[in-house]
């Protein structure tokens, strides 16, 4: 977890008491400033500035020279308003007009542009000879105080934490009774300086206070702000998330209310928000805003302001989120070069860039240069005595000296860096219990593994609330310390004793991902699990082997299925509890729009942020509506959970599905699961049916992927097959002794790029002899095989066809679409008629949707992935996810619509997903750009079957073998043109509603015959 990079902001008043001589535009001027009309104000200013200038009336014409540089001021145009406070000044002098008030606002604003502007010595120069001024002059006290306001100001930013605290009080102390504004402020700043001195307790003491103040005399709303932003930062560095996120909303709000973007310090409270999710791998939202903060601090601040330089830090941890260490560190160190230029080399925001800096290059194991910076941090941290800041860089050094085995020089950081958390934060705060985990670490790595399981019972008990990651990080480690001492001496007590450990742990990720009900941040947290799950399979398997309990084959099963598609199922079912729970229709609505309009702000984001011309204004602009979308919609889910408990507890009650409820309530008895499990040097394999369970480890696991990768290379160049495809069946199928014909494949990471079908058993294609589909998980399988929704369809199939100019034509996609209509008897959408409107209206009333089209894939960001429709339109995958598709089937005949970026838990991110988890219950999707009139080919085949009521699986299977019967070529019965398609998700076959008509003719005369026979009998 990175340090809290925040800025502090404090409310100062300027006095002023001025006398003018009668003018019309000075009048205007100062009426428009109070209504905070400043551009007129400014205009006006000016004007009337001119006029006292004809009439020499050099007074009057700083008074005008004074509202300007505040205006400027106002509106962050420092280098300006610094300008004009020198003119001013200027004319003050020559002049020769004796005014201490006016001279003591002038140089207020001096100083303040020069701060503002990262001058901060010289700012700090011209309040200490202002004060000198003000005390010669015996003057009065509120110049006073205002003159040391500033300067604990400026001494802030100098990083002179106990002189600012000291001229806060000093100016407290000239501050009179009634002036209840400013001492609010100065309270404030003693907070800052406290906060600043790592002294939490204190800081939040004089923050409430400096509150309560602000409430008692009804303060202005960009005050309330600052004391809510300032109090949401103690509570972030306290560890309380939650807490703190409340309370920068609060100043959001605030904010926004009192003066909107222009002129409020919303970037800085949107720099916090970031960097709160960043500790709780909110990815989404942290992202959210971190854009958003970056726009406004560099269209207010610059981009070479030291405001702008948090902004680049809130940015980088982005990168980090996402693995992208290198993009990080670009980012930090824009925000570094400012800081020496402005805060100075020894300050404590330079080392905290030094420290973010060397946190990315530690993952990039480029250890020799972190270390240097950590120690550079050191040196800092010392030369301004900031012990916490220190204690970072005493943490990095101990993770470097554990990544190279210099484990007597990590006991001796993490000691010292332990000491300092402690001091601050007392027992057990997050900084504490990340030291724990790293000394546990270098202890098993020592060689003491007793001592590192000490320290592990004392994370276990204390990891709670926020800190959950730190237990599951213990019994990670816990777990490693088993699976050595199991390899060191044949032992399995350690083994056995992490079963119970293995449960608390499965537990424990129930309850972290509760905290992320964002798709695409549960699969981040996903992704970060997936370490434990394959340490966890492995000791399940050992345990197995040597003990034949099938207890162990339950939990490692239990294990494979925790994050495998989890964020699509939670999509999947989350309709159905929210019916469940009957959350009223009108909410679902409101919850739809609002999920349509974010994937909407976002895909134009994303657009116009990568178009050849950005336009900044416009993407600014959408920024803002993410961030109010966002925040209706996460009110609107805390108005269900709240007012439909039982949605809460059906969302929240987590639980995969076990082998006993897979026999006995999903499989058929000629089918079997097989589920492979990727761990980084084991591929485990399940092997399910009604009446046999295997749990094996495949051996020669470190070939498939080698072997994976020159068979796709040679399918795409169209080169034979035959050795790839036998070693791929070898080393994946030959060892599981499947019996039946009918396999539901669920594949793992890059396993599910490969067509099990093209495997080749004793010279024949596996399609030959087996029924194949596809399951992203044995739950998702369960979700789509339950038919919750008893759908009314009024269309059994629909099909598109849009034509494309001729270099991107697909000759065969319209006779495609045409056969297969005729055959279904449904609608079809050709040509123009092809468009993205048309197939939205189609989705709520077909059962089967056929798209005959292009497909773009997007393989950086699959949420962009698109299909194409007439007249270039396009419907994205991120479109899709925001779909209600009631469909049973949907026939994706284009290219690549099943291949996309691989997360390691959650599978393939293709378009075949997106419409799955809009709610299809099972597609037809392409591994690879597969040739259009093969493809038209097989599709005609596939629907002849599947209309005669053949389950789907079956009826692709014997289009497929159709296909190889009747093609003269061999060339073309090459993998490559018919292996492409596969089929994912429920089976069962389609109810077209003309199937059985026919039975019309012999069920009524059946009928009629036997009533005759009943009425003659009662004549009788």
């Amino acid at each position: 977890m990175r340090f809290s990079l925040i800025v502090l902001l404090f409310f100062i008043e300027t006095f002023t008491c001025f006398s003018q001589n009668s003018n019309t535009y000075y009048e205007k001027a100062k009426e428009q400033y109070n209504a905070e009309q400043y551009e007129q104000s400014l205009e006006n200013f000016q004007l009337a500035k001119q006029q006292f200038l004809n009439q020499q009336n050099a007074l009057d014409v700083v008074i005008c020279l004074s509202y300007i540089s505040k205006i400027k001021s106002i509106q962050s145009d420092y280098n300006s308003s610094l300008d004009y406070s020198i003119e001013a000044l200027s004319y003050l002098k020559h002049g020769e007009i004796n005014n201490d008030s006016m001279y003591a606002d002038l140089m207020s604003g001096k100083a303040l542009s020069l701060k503002f502007l990262g001058q901060f010595q010289q700012a700090y120069v011209i309040t200490d000879s202002l004060i000198n001024h003000l005390k010669a002059k015996k003057e009065t006290e509120k110049y006073l105080a205002n003159a040391y306001q500033i300067k604990s100001r400026v001494e802030i930013d100098l990083g002179r934490h106990d002189s600012s605290i000291i001229s806060a009080k000093k100016a407290l102390s000239y501050t009179n009774d009634q002036n209840q504004e400013q001492k609010a402020a100065l309270l404030n700043i003693i907070g800052v300086g406290f906060y600043l001195k790592d002294q939490l307790d204190s800081a939040l003491y004089y923050y409430n206070a400096s509150y309560k103040i602000k409430q008692a005399i009804d303060a202005d709303n960009y005050q309330l702000a600052i004391a809510k932003y300032n109090i949401g930062i103690v509570y972030e560095d306290l560890g309380d998330y939650d807490k703190a996120i409340e309370f920068y909303n609060k100043a959001a709000k605030y904010d926004l209310s009192d003066r909107g973007e222009e002129i409020g310090f919303l970037s800085d409270i949107y720099v916090a928000l970031t960097n709160t999710y960043f500790s709780k791998n909110d990815l989404e939202k942290a992202e959210e805003y971190a854009e958003k903060a970056l726009q406004i601090a560099i269209r207010r601040y610059g981009e070479n302001s030291p405001n702008t330089s948090f902004a680049y830090i809130a940015y980088s941890n982005i990168f980090e989120l996402k693995g992208d260490y290198k993009k990080s560190i670009e980012y930090v160190k824009k925000a570094l070069e400012i800081r020496r230029n402005t805060y100075g080399a020894n300050h404590r925001w330079t080392a905290e860039s030094l420290l973010s800096i060397s946190e990315n290059q530690v993952e990039l194991k480029r250890f020799t240069e972190a270390e240097k910076n950590y120690n550079e941090v050191i040196t800092i941290a010392k030369s301004i005595n900031n012990k916490l800041v220190q204690a970072y860089a005493e943490i990095g050094l101990g993770t470097i000296y554990i990544e190279t085995n210099q484990h007597d020089l990590a006991i001796a950081a993490l000691k010292a860096a332990k000491g300092k958390f402690i001091t601050t934060y007392g027992n057990y705060h997050e900084t504490h219990l990340r030291v724990l985990v790293l000394e546990a670490e270098n202890y098993f790595k020592k060689g003491a593994p007793e001592t590192a399981l000490q320290i592990i019972e004392v994370i276990k008990a204390n990891a709670k609330n926020s800190n959950l990651f730190y237990g599951l990080d213990a019994l990670t480690l816990e777990l490693n310390i088993a699976l050595h001492d199991y390899n060191e001496s044949g032992d399995l007590k350690l083994l056995e004793k992490n079963i119970q450990n293995i449960d608390d742990a499965i537990q424990l990720i129930f309850k972290i991902k509760k905290d992320y009900p964002s798709s695409k941040s549960r699969i981040y947290v996903n992704n970060s699990m997936n370490y434990f799950v394959a340490k966890a399979i492995e000791a399940s398997y050992i345990l197995y082997n040597s003990t034949h309990d099938f207890m162990y084959v339950e939990k490692a099963f239990e294990l494979s299925e925790l994050n495998r598609s989890s964020a699509l199922v939670a999509g999947v079912q989350d309709v159905r509890f929210k019916k469940m729970a009957n959350v009223p229709q009108a909410l679902l609505l409101k919850e739809n729009k609002l999920n349509h309009e974010l994937a909407r702000l976002k895909k134009e984001i994303y657009y116009e942020e990568n178009a050849e011309e950005t336009d900044r204004e416009y993407v600014d602009e959408l920024l803002s509506k993410q961030l109010i979308c966002r925040t209706a919609l996460d009110s609107l889910f805390t108005k269900i959970e709240i007012e439909h408990p039982k949605y809460y507890q059906l969302k929240y009650s987590e639980k995969g599905i076990g082998i006993k409820e897979l026999q006995n309530n999903i499989l058929k008895d000629d089918e079997t699961v097989i589920e492979y499990f990727l761990g980084e040097n084991q591929v485990y394999v399940f092997t399910i049916s009604k009446s046999e369970i295997n749990f094996i480890e495949l051996p020669k696991a470190q070939n498939i992927l080698s072997v994976l990768q020159v068979f796709r290379e040679r399918l795409n160049k169209r080169e034979d097959l035959t050795q790839q495809s036998k070693t791929l069946y070898k080393l994946l199928v030959k060892d599981l002794n499947v019996d039946t014909k009918r396999l539901i494949i669920i594949p793992d990471k890059e396993l599910n790029h490969l067509p099990f079908e093209a495997l080749i058993k004793d010279d024949a294609f596996l399609v030959e002899n087996y029924i194949i589909c596809y399951s992203g998980s044995a739950s998702l399988l369960k979700t789509q095989q339950d038919h919750f929704f008893d759908f009314k369809f009024t269309r059994n199939w629909v099909g598109f066809a849009p034509e494309f100019k001729t270099n991107n034509a697909l000759t065969s996609s319209k006779i495609e679409i045409e056969a297969v209509a005729k055959l279904m008897r449904g609608d079809t959408f050709l040509g123009e008629q092809a468009t993205v409107e048309s197939f939205i209206k189609s989705t709520q009333n077909s059962s089967i949707l056929h798209l005959a089209t292009h497909a773009e894939i997007d393989k950086v960001n699959p949420l962009y992935s698109k299909l194409i429709f007439a007249q270039d339109s396009v419907l994205t995958a991120s479109d899709i996810y925001t779909l209600p598709i009631n469909a049973e089937l949907a026939v994706l005949s284009a290219c690549e619509t099943g291949f996309g970026k691989l997360e390691k838990s959650e599978g393939v991110m293709s378009m075949s997903r997106a419409f799955q988890y809009a709610g299809v219950r099972s597609t037809v999707m392409s591994l690879w750009k597969v040739p259009d009139k093969e493809t038209s080919q097989i599709m005609v085949s596939f629907y002849t079957y599947l209309k005669s009521g053949t389950p789907k699986n079956k009826a692709l299977q014997l289009a497929k073998l159709e296909y190889l019967n009747t093609v003269e070529d061999s060339f073309l019965k090459h993998p490559f043109y018919w292996a492409g398609f596969v089929l994912s998700g429920d089976i069962s076959p389609i109810e077209t509603g003309t199937n059985y008509w026919w039975l019309l003719f012999i069920v009524i005369p059946l009928f009629l015959i036997i009533l005759r026979k009943q009425l003659i009998k009662i004549f009788d």
